[in-house]
């Protein structure tokens, strides 16, 4: 089986007798024992009590690592191939191309699932550092709306591949591996994607958003339910508004791929200029539909109404739509099927609160 997969003259002399004239038959039974549902465990304690007898780590240790590519016999091939693209990565050897094609390999083979966590760590971490080449290491000064735009078009995708980073180390049992790899990904995506992004926008900010935080051409968060929710309501039909505090706009990008690609569905993706200071109530009165949003005595009051908490909510969003409710995402998920109808029924204006993200932000316990 490893003859067919590596180069059978790299394999020691004394192993030669034992390759098969017939290998079709071994590839085939070494793939069924590999792949069965409950004898694949004492494969691979086999495997590695083999291993661990043969040294195969000391066999392997002066071979290239295009030989053992296709090669699955044994977790130390994985071992070494995450340990080589980690340390290419480390060192600015920018194959990446290269590096994607190894990591589509592997993702097909036998120990695949014993180290996923790490193969996936060192995918987006290829994927943040090639977007640090492509960038050439330099984000140009543009105004307050190009850089806007060149955040949601583009520059997202610095978080998204950072977050996936730190999603896929996580689950690692032994983080220590990858130590070099994470402190590569964390001074880049420290001390040049946000610094640089960030002194872009300060300086945009402070020759175009002063005195005023508005840019023109962009669509307020204010303007939310005018723009958005008004048609709809305004031609009968009617609608859902899940709003979910916190949730960042990398996030919602990768859910909108997600529900387009593995749910078939139709979805778009638009962004708007946030308010300032950001903070939960002053963001939830935005959404909400009004004339007037005030600050009186230390509270964000919209229309006479105060914005804060759902029952207030409620009351606003029935001061403008007779048949609107508001939930809380656990309200409803309590709810059976016909709960869940009787709830709805006759409402032509929902809006659902999601705090989840928001949540384990503020409060340790969750």
């Amino acid at each position: 089986y490893l003859s067919d997969q590596v180069d059978a003259s790299q394999l020691p002399s004394e192993w030669q007798p034992y390759i098969s004239s017939r290998p079709m038959n071994v590839i085939v039974f070494m793939n069924q024992w590999m792949n069965h549902t409950t004898d694949r465990d004492m494969f691979n304690a086999l495997a590695d009590r083999f291993a661990e007898q043969v040294h195969i780590e000391f066999m392997m240790e002066n071979w290239e690592i295009d030989t053992i590519v296709q090669a699955d016999g044994f977790r130390q091939f994985d071992e070494k191939v995450i340990a080589y693209l980690q340390d290419q990565l480390v060192h600015d050897v920018n194959q990446f191309a290269y590096y994607k094609d190894i990591l589509t390999e592997r993702r097909r083979l036998h120990w695949y699932t014993e180290f996923q966590a790490e193969y996936e760590a060192i995918e987006n971490a290829r994927w943040l550092l090639q977007f640090v080449q492509e960038k050439d290491n330099y984000i140009p000064d543009q105004s307050a709306y190009d850089l806007f735009q060149a955040y949601a078009s583009d520059y997202y995708r610095a978080d998204l591949f950072y977050r996936k980073f730190y999603t896929a180390f996580d689950r690692i049992e032994r983080k220590e591996r990858l130590f070099p790899l994470r402190e590569k990904i964390e001074n880049v995506y420290t001390n040049w994607y946000l610094q640089e992004l960030s002194i872009r926008w300060t300086n945009r900010q402070h020759k175009e958003l002063v005195p005023t935080w508005k840019i023109e051409r962009l669509i307020q968060q204010t303007q939310f339910y005018q723009t958005y929710i008004q048609p709809i309501i305004s031609a009968g039909e009617r609608a859902f508004v899940i709003i979910s505090d916190a949730l960042r706009y990398e996030v919602a990008k990768e859910l909108m791929d997600e529900l387009n690609n593995e749910r078939k569905a139709s979805t778009d993706l638009q962004a708007m200029q946030g308010l300032i200071p950001s903070y939960t109530e002053l963001g939830m009165a935005s959404v909400l539909p009004h004339e007037t949003i005030e600050y009186v005595d230390g509270h964000v009051v919209v229309d006479d109404i105060r914005a804060h908490g759902l029952a207030n909510r409620r009351a606003i969003l029935k001061k403008n739509v007779t048949d609107s409710v508001a939930f809380t995402f656990q309200e409803l998920m309590a709810k059976n099927r016909t709960q869940l109808r009787e709830a709805l029924a006759g409402q032509k204006l929902i809006y659902i609160y999601h705090n989840t993200i928001d949540a384990r932000g503020d409060h340790a316990a969750t």
